[in-house]
């Protein structure tokens, strides 16, 4: 199977060991970038690295219901007037080197990265093969 994956969409075997470990549901992460990019000519652009980043950015949509959640009013109003999710995190997909990084205000990532410890934490576990970076 490995090698029809990677026929299909490139990389190697680390990286499909790596990205397998996800525990998004791949039916919709495939669905996801089907609607993107459809069948036949547009879905050749799809590779490993655009399968990464779906993942990542089911993963920032985690990150903003997380926020919407937010039991603590006071925080979740500071959350929405200092913090734009698409903005403040940068997503790069380069195989192995595929990461989510916080890249807003220092400040801001450690109260976040603190308050929702637990919940960042389950992100993380969702995502697999990397983790929502405060540092």
């Amino acid at each position: 199977m490995e090698k029809i994956l990677i026929a299909l969409f490139g990389g190697g075997t680390l990286d499909w060991e790596d990205i397998s470990r996800t525990n998004y549901d791949w039916e919709e992460i495939f669905s996801r970038l089907k609607d993107e990019y459809g069948y036949g000519n547009d879905f050749r652009n799809v590779d490993i690295n655009t399968i990464y980043r779906e993942i990542l950015e089911m993963a920032l949509e985690d990150i903003e219901e997380m926020f919407e959640n937010c039991s603590d009013e006071k925080f979740k109003h500071y959350l929405e007037c200092n913090v734009k999710v698409r903005e403040d995190f940068d997503i790069y997909t380069n195989c192995l080197d595929t990461h989510l990084t916080w890249i807003g205000d220092q400040y801001i990532g450690e109260k976040i990265s603190e308050f929702f410890k637990d919940e960042i934490e389950e992100i993380n576990n969702k995502i697999g093969f990397t983790y929502v970076d405060f540092d």
